[in-house]
């Protein structure tokens, strides 16, 4: 009886122990709500200080790069899930057009940079209108970074620039936006690209669209310092069903992006390194024959 008794006491008094040691816990703890505004404050703080050195031409351009990307990478891992989707309200109305007035010079002023465009307006084909029908050829970023040197008047690119077709407006486009364009597609082959971009810093995001190849969707970011893919379709895009179809991109101001083709997304990207805005959109017809049928900007 005495041993269990003294079994007893010593189960009472661990049972003490515990108590006052999980009491103490409590009062030195709290819980852990898992909340991730102190690293979204830290990301953006670190951005900024990019940035930052950027315009002040602090660090090398390079590192610069590899470091805004290596921010952004850890970014995505510690803020996965936690609104990844870009922001899909927008406050006002950047550029609009649809052509119906038959007249792309003005309200808004679109201005010829080579080829020939026109607006169509009778029939089923609608919109403003562009045929080349020597498609230029090569890998899609040096294609691309071709044009942009074209449209920069860069030395070298004036015969690359006669073989595709470009048209351009003016716009105030915020770092956050949404570019949606209505078009239709006669045959597979060419080269269509839709290209927002700073003329002040030569930063321009391209999507391109190939009909017939694979990634038949890419978006292209270009500088001064080269030309990088950021995201691209899985698989050929088709649209040259004589239909008219809806291309999309939208952009956050955490440099979010989603590329959409008639709302089902094809392509996520995320970039910040273009952060001071954009003056134009240009759209190159480099082979095929394309309707225009509506260009909208969005921004917030």
């Amino acid at each position: 009886m005495k041993v269990l008794y003294q079994r007893f006491m010593q189960a009472v008094f661990s049972g003490a122990l515990l108590l006052a040691a999980s009491t103490a816990v409590a009062q030195q703890y709290r819980p852990w709500n898992n909340s991730t505004s102190d690293f979204q404050t830290m990301f953006r703080e670190l951005k900024d200080m990019i940035r930052e050195a950027d315009r002040a031409n602090a660090a090398d351009p390079i590192f610069l790069d590899d470091l805004n990307d290596f921010v952004q990478r850890y970014e995505r891992l510690v803020l996965s899930g936690n609104n990844p989707s870009p922001t899909t309200g927008w406050s006002r109305v950047v550029l609009s057009d649809t052509f119906r007035d038959g007249n792309f010079t003005q309200n808004p002023a679109w201005v010829v940079r080579s080829g020939a465009w026109r607006v169509d307006n009778g029939g089923s084909n609608v919109g403003l209108r562009s045929s080349v029908y020597s498609a230029y050829s090569g890998n899609s970023q040096d294609v691309a970074q071709a044009l942009l040197g074209a449209l920069f008047q860069q030395p070298g690119q004036q015969n690359f620039a006669a073989q595709v077709a470009q048209i351009a407006v003016a716009a105030k486009i915020p770092n956050s936006f949404q570019l949606k364009v209505e078009f239709k597609s006669r045959a597979a082959g060419g080269r269509l690209d839709f290209i927002v971009y700073n003329v002040q810093s030569a930063g321009s995001y391209v999507i391109s669209y190939t009909p017939g190849y694979d990634n038949g969707l890419q978006l292209l970011r270009i500088t001064n310092r080269g030309t990088n893919l950021l995201a691209g379709s899985n698989n050929n895009i088709v649209l040259e069903d004589d239909k008219y179809h809806t291309l999309e991109l939208n952009r956050d101001s955490r440099g979010m992006m989603n590329l959409l083709i008639d709302g089902r997304v094809v392509a996520r990207a995320e970039d910040n390194s273009l952060n001071r805005g954009f003056d134009n959109l240009t759209i190159a017809n480099g082979g095929g024959t394309y309707w225009i049928k509506s260009v909208t900007i969005n921004g917030q």
